[in-house]
């Protein structure tokens, strides 16, 4: 495998956004175990270089294998860390109200998904393969990772006395570096930032982070994140 480490440079960015977005916190939230907030970071950067480097499939445009590489990373630090089963759960919600969540979650990630595509689409054809790709693999290995393990790392961090995660500083720091991994990409070899991309993706992330805090059911944000993505990908393809 070749690696590619011109790629890894879109990454850089993330190193001063995640500072600031850690030191913004600081006058509500102090992290208690700091250790974990270099711990999330590390395991950002291995999880963005898994999915970059990892082998594609001869043949196929999607990164099919990077991003199951990321989803695998994320399972085996979840099985290592053993969290509470609410924090990690595919489950569909047991409660009443976390159900209207559920369900008020997955369509307003579909109609938002829809609507930016549908306002700045540029018509591309969809392949089967493309469909398939957006129904399975960004939503299982991106919410496992931003808001699984990076929530779980985060909440530790920021844990009260009695041991309670505090995922608030977790939504704000994901949801700020969720949206730089997409609005930062490579142009002929030279980092571009697209604003379009990352504010869509901050304002997602946002959303997804409200409903993984009212939510306790990451198999609730795969589910939006997908339909978002298969949605998003229909509608750029009319005409």
């Amino acid at each position: 495998m070749t690696f590619q480490t011109a790629k890894l440079i879109y990454i850089v960015p993330w190193i001063p956004a995640f500072l600031l977005a850690v030191f913004v916190c600081l006058p509500w939230a102090r992290p208690r175990l700091p250790g974990w907030i270099f711990v999330t970071f590390g395991y950002i950067i291995l999880d963005a270089t898994l999915t970059i480097e990892a082998p594609h499939i001869p043949g196929m445009h999607w990164n099919w294998i990077g991003k199951g590489a990321s989803f695998i990373l994320a399972l085996v630090i979840i099985a290592v860390l053993w969290p509470p089963a609410d924090a990690t759960a595919l489950r569909w919600p047991q409660h009443h109200r976390e159900r209207q969540w559920a369900i008020f979650g997955i369509l307003g990630t579909i109609l938002f998904a829809s609507a930016v595509n549908l306002a700045f689409r540029n018509y591309k054809p969809v392949s089967f393969e493309t469909i398939l790709y957006q129904a399975t693999m960004p939503g299982l290995a991106e919410e496992f990772c931003w808001r699984g393990v990076v929530f779980l790392f985060l909440g530790r961090a920021y844990a009260s006395v009695d041991g309670k995660p505090n995922l608030i500083p977790a939504a704000f720091i994901s949801t700020l570096i969720f949206g730089l991994a997409h609005g930062v990409s490579l142009d002929n070899g030279s980092p571009h930032f697209a604003w379009l991309a990352f504010l869509y993706a901050s304002l997602l992330g946002a959303w997804l982070a409200l409903l993984r805090l009212r939510v306790r059911s990451l198999g609730i944000l795969v589910a939006a994140h997908n339909f978002g993505n298969v949605a998003g990908a229909l509608v750029g393809a009319i005409p």
